[in-house]
């Protein structure tokens, strides 16, 4: 009775040794990481405030020297952009109105400018480098004489844009704007730098 229940015990010890050495542990590999890029899409119409400062330089073409002036501005724009992907066109027009900072001028003058502005930008996801070319109006008027001139000009626009909110928008931009024949005058330029901050509600 002991031999039996001696081999009964071996045989059990070797079947279990069988099936452990038997035994496969599947290993599992860990699920790759995905890092999801963020979701954006610039399209949609948008319009704010903005404000800046710069220079502008009078020029008598071929006489190499000018008079350099500084001015302040603040205005309205509006505009729409489509996104295609990475690519967003853009289409601006807006109003500013200029104010010298080195001369006194008289109480009812106005130097208003309007522009419109076609730009194309980067979609990086939040924020937004762009460029672009455009055209604009420059006029200056003293109401109590009743004088009153208006010249066109050519811009160059860069900058970048950056989505605080889904609908709130902010942007820094410099823009160059060139007249030629200021208020129909021959070989008389303006050329005008300005640094411009932008706040918008974005649709």
């Amino acid at each position: 009775m002991k031999n039996v229940l001696l081999s009964t015990v071996a045989l059990v010890a070797l079947t279990g040794t069988a099936i452990a050495g038997n035994l496969v542990v599947p290993v599992v590999a860990p699920a790759p990481v995905v890092f999801a890029e963020p979701d954006s899409d610039w399209s949609g119409f948008y319009g704010g405030l903005h404000g800046g400062f710069g220079d502008a330089t009078i020029g008598f073409d071929p006489i190499p020297i000018g008079i350099t002036l500084a001015y302040q501005g603040y205005g309205l724009h509006a505009g729409y952009m489509h996104d295609f992907g990475n690519l967003v066109a853009i289409g601006e027009i807006s109003g500013d109105r200029l104010d010298l900072t080195d001369i006194t001028m008289p109480s009812d003058h106005e130097i208003q400018r309007v522009g419109a502005d076609v730009m194309l930008g980067y979609d990086g996801g939040k924020v937004m480098p762009f460029a672009g070319i455009g055209y604009a109006n420059l006029t200056f008027s003293v109401t109590g004489v009743g004088f009153s001139e208006s010249t066109d000009g050519f811009a160059v626009t860069a900058g970048v844009a950056y989505k605080a909110t889904d609908n709130l928008m902010l942007d820094a931009r410099v823009r160059h704007t060139t007249y030629s024949d200021m208020f129909g005058i021959p070989d008389v330029t303006l050329a005008a730098t300005a640094f411009m901050f932008g706040l918008s509600w974005h649709q």
